[in-house]
């Protein structure tokens, strides 16, 4: 009876390791995510306040240079963009940020806001859209592998229970719940980052002179308007061309130098 007691309780406290698991490699995956702020980031935010926008966009331009990107500095980049009507690069901040911070309701707000004032229409986001954008990569990575890690252990305390020849009914069913969650937990988790992974591989178009051809040719006729700060998906390629389709369907052949990756090859802004 002991040695049963023991197996139920070392499962229980699978399960809590799970759960603690996940927290602290979400926090981990947050301060990423979150780096400390320098002085340059100090310095371009008491320019963005006082109305500075290009110096702050300056100062920021450097905080990037020592610390690397976060979202409060993608954040702070869009709002300074904003009001210097750099479309491409405000939507592609606002973007970037929501990458890092996809919870976050003020980057929501302001990228909506940033699309009605450009005039940059979207179709409402399909139900996996949002979901995806419930965490981001790095948590949705963090929670398939806590949760993968957890079944694991699950099972080998399960067959530890089975040689010792405890095969007491009681264990059954907290197991079978246990392994049941974990794995529902990984299928969610490894949903999310798919299609998270898919939603990322978008561009932003940050030319102001942008053109949607018919083919990827300099002398080809244009095929329709392509806006600066519209969201779209590359295709394929053709040397300096992109094939690309936007949200409402429309698509065409446009310079690679035109648009910006979500995630940047460099892994920088």
């Amino acid at each position: 009876m002991p040695r049963t007691l023991s197996v139920k309780a070392a499962i229980r406290l699978a399960c809590l390791w799970a759960l603690i698991g996940t927290a602290c490699g979400a926090a981990s995956a947050w301060s990423a995510e979150n780096p400390g702020r320098s002085d340059a980031f100090e310095q371009g935010s008491r320019a963005l306040a006082a109305g500075r926008y290009e110096e702050a966009l300056a100062w920021y331009g450097k905080a990037e240079q020592e610390q690397g990107i976060s979202a409060a500095l993608l954040y702070n980049r869009g709002n300074a963009c904003y009001h210097t009507k750099d479309i491409g690069t405000c939507i592609l901040s606002y973007e970037r940020a929501l990458l890092l911070k996809p919870g976050d309701a003020d980057i929501r707000a302001n990228l909506s806001l940033a699309r009605q004032d450009f005039g940059l229409y979207e179709p409402p986001s399909p139900w996996w859209r949002t979901a995806a954008g419930f965490m981001s990569l790095n948590g949705w990575s963090v929670l398939a592998g806590a949760a993968l890690t957890a079944f694991g252990l699950l099972v080998f305390l399960r067959g530890i229970a089975f040689a010792a020849g405890r095969r007491d009914e009681g264990l059954a069913k907290p197991f079978a719940a246990a392994a049941l969650c974990c794995a529902v937990i990984v299928l969610a988790a490894s949903g999310g980052l798919a299609l998270g992974l898919r939603d990322a591989g978008r561009s932003v178009v940050v030319a102001r002179d942008a053109r949607l051809l018919v083919s990827p040719f300099d002398t080809a006729a244009q095929s329709g308007p392509l806006r600066e700060g519209r969201d779209v998906t590359v295709k394929k390629t053709h040397g300096e061309y992109a094939f690309i389709r936007d949200a409402s369907g429309n698509s065409g052949w446009v310079e690679q130098s035109a648009l910006a990756p979500l995630v940047p090859p460099d892994g920088r802004g």
